[in-house]
């Protein structure tokens, strides 16, 4: 996760900045957990990316996400998820007992003060259907979320209301974006 982490900061250092990210599943808990590590960073950190003050992107859409990983957790060794998890999702994880709050969330929703949309499956069956968590760590007047009936995947043409509602949701996440930028 960390050479992930370094990559992906590594990129957007070089080619960036980027208006907003997009991320499907274990992609999301990467874009999150930079984010946080981004609001979190000292100037001196390896994830220089500039102005902490800053949001990382002014968007974010999350697809099948999954929760951030602690980015000071991670800085010792230890995968550990931001937010709630059950026990069959700490097997995956360093976090701790089943129900149990990894972190309070409350003092990690800072990092996600950028429109963000979310779509998941209601009938998701990977080992870490997160979506909904995951939302519920953005500020509720910036997220909009979208629920579908398929598993771990994007609405597509199989789900042509779904997608719609996809479309429409993203839509408002850039143009909420636009307003804020």
């Amino acid at each position: 996760m960390l050479s992930a982490l370094r990559s992906l900061s590594h990129h957007i250092s070089e080619n960036g900045p980027y208006d907003g990210v997009i991320a499907f599943s274990q992609g999301a808990c990467l874009a999150a957990t930079l984010m946080l590590q981004h609001q979190s960073q000292d100037t001196d950190s390896e994830f220089g990316l500039g102005d902490s003050d800053e949001p990382l992107f002014k968007c974010a859409i999350f697809l099948s996400g999954i929760l951030p990983l602690d980015p000071d957790a991670l800085a010792h060794g230890q995968r550990k998820q931001i937010g709630k998890i059950n026990a069959a999702e700490a097997q995956y994880c360093d976090s701790g007992s089943e129900d149990s709050d990894s972190e309070d969330q409350g003092d990690w929703v800072d990092a996600f003060r950028i429109p963000t949309a979310h779509i998941w499956g209601a009938n998701d069956d990977y080992p870490l259907p997160q979506g909904d968590r995951l939302y519920k760590l953005c500020p509720a007047h910036l997220r909009v979320a979208v629920t579908h009936q398929e598993g771990h995947s994007i609405p597509g043409k199989r789900s042509e209301a779904a997608l719609k509602k996809m479309v429409r949701a993203v839509r408002k996440t850039i143009e909420r974006a636009d307003m804020l930028h």
